[in-house]
């Protein structure tokens, strides 16, 4: 439910989205005092539930590790859409909103009669967005997606990895994640203008644009030089250590610091490594160079050396540094949530503070559990009618 006195508490937000683009944008909504309806088809759920890692590794709607965090504090309802009397109940329920946001694939809104047109005539200032693969027009809009084809279709792929080897794939779902906070602030732009002048949008996100959007300097130089922009991994190296990696940047104005920091003084006076220059000519030689002499140290005590003496170096974090990270503990990033299937496990937080405001946390939602509440105390349907529903598979 929504928290008073957030930015968002007044909006209700109607979220029909599946997977982890749509689902992300409304989190972040909530976080800001959103009511969001998270809805699901019946039995089956967000096919988020069934995508691992699951709770202690076995396999359980309840369980999935990825809908637990995209979908925390928000209330949840079941409904089948394609069923005639679950699209006027979503009809019904798209009125009393002032945003929805979903996944489906383009023209399946329309042919379900829930199109923009149709919302917009009964809800005027509603704020629609609209989040597939490709958009809602142009020849690739009914294809299928991945991050790895959203990676390599957006040129965020091909300036990926080392230069000698084939181009090396984003760890995780960069794609997705990018696309959950454009839509989050298109739709933070729509809402504004609907309250100036009562007109709501129909925002069209395309996934593959959003992640374009964030690979714009390879673009960019192409356009500006005729010439593509090669992968230049070994500009920016990262260096096994005896418990891990860490990566570094042979920055000028540091070069003697990080030299010292290294205990490898004698490089300041080697001419093949004399200035930025010399140091790129021959970049493949020093890299191997500190490879070898780092080998043997420790990846959090050459970070925080590096940072005491103003040297730009980090330590790849693994799962536990992250969680014992002093940083992220002092800025309370991550919480503990209670779920009724988990028991209380630690969640991310979100990347902003708004002075004394509160965050908003609360555990995602059990499939269908908040049924009752939406349904019969929020659209008059009785409780017999609720059983006729559920019996029919309706929700």
């Amino acid at each position: 439910m929504t928290e008073p006195g957030l930015p968002l508490s007044e909006v209700r937000v109607l979220d029909l989205s599946e997977g982890i683009a749509g689902p992300c944008c409304t989190k972040l909504m909530v976080h800001l005092g959103a009511d969001v309806i998270k809805v699901e088809r019946p039995a089956l759920g967000d096919r988020a539930r069934s995508m691992p890692p699951f709770y202690q590794d076995r396999p359980h709607r309840e369980g999935s590790a990825l809908f637990l965090y995209l979908n925390t504090g928000k209330r949840g309802i079941t409904l089948d859409i394609e069923d005639e009397e679950g699209r006027r109940l979503l009809a019904q329920l798209a009125r009393s909103v002032q945003v929805v946001v979903e996944s489906f694939a383009p023209g399946t809104m329309e042919r379900w009669g829930l199109g923009y047109a149709a919302m917009e005539a009964a809800n005027p200032s509603l704020v629609l967005a609209s989040i597939t693969p490709f958009g809602q027009t142009g020849p690739y809009r009914d294809l299928a997606d991945s991050d790895l084809v959203l990676e390599a279709l957006s040129g965020l792929l091909y300036v990926a990895g080392s230069p000698e080897r084939e181009p090396l794939k984003i760890g995780g779902n960069p794609a997705y994640y990018l696309a959950a906070i454009h839509a989050f602030t298109g739709i933070m732009g729509a809402l504004l203008y609907a309250e100036e002048t009562g007109v709501g949008q129909h925002l069209d996100i395309a996934l593959v644009e959003c992640t374009a959007m964030n690979s714009l300097f390879s673009h960019l130089s192409y356009d500006f030089t005729g010439k593509v922009l090669p992968r230049m991994a070994d500009i920016t190296p990262v260096f096994r250590v005896r418990d891990g990696y860490i990566g570094l940047i042979y920055r000028p104005e540091v070069w003697p610091r990080l030299c010292r920091l290294l205990g490898m003084e004698e490089l300041e006076r080697d001419p093949r490594f004399a200035d930025a220059r010399t140091r790129y000519t021959n970049l493949p030689e020093l890299n191997c160079i500190v490879a070898e002499h780092v080998r043997d140290m420790e990846k959090a005590d050459l970070y925080h050396r590096g940072q005491r003496s103003g040297v730009t170096i980090g330590y790849v974090c693994t799962a536990p540094d992250l969680l014992e990270s002093p940083q992220y503990k002092e800025r309370g990033f991550f919480h503990e949530l209670d779920h009724p299937y988990t028991g209380p496990l630690t969640y991310p937080g979100i990347p902003w503070k708004m002075n004394d405001l509160p965050l908003v946390l609360g555990r995602a939602p059990l499939l269908g559990e908040h049924n009752e509440d939406v349904y019969c105390g929020e659209l008059g349907v009785d409780r017999a009618q609720l059983k006729q529903l559920q019996e029919r598979g309706t929700i």
